[in-house]
């Protein structure tokens, strides 16, 4: 499987990213949080076919340097 690419961003209240290619996103408070959502993002919306996601899967981008 090739990597999903997910971009980061910096909000107000913490920081969020999104798939570039797929329909998911999640936020976090914090960078550990953030990390975490991500993988439990992904493997949602790949739920219903049957595909676990790791975080080996995911390629993360900075959006904006901060």
């Amino acid at each position: 499987m090739a990597k999903i690419a997910m971009i980061v961003e910096k909000t107000t209240t913490g920081y969020s990213v999104y798939a570039r290619d797929y329909d998911f996103a999640t936020a976090g408070n914090d960078w550990v949080t953030l990390l975490q959502n991500k993988v439990e993002a992904a493997n949602l919306f790949f739920e219903d076919l049957d595909l676990p996601i790791q975080e080996d899967d995911l390629e993360v981008k900075l959006l904006k340097y901060f």
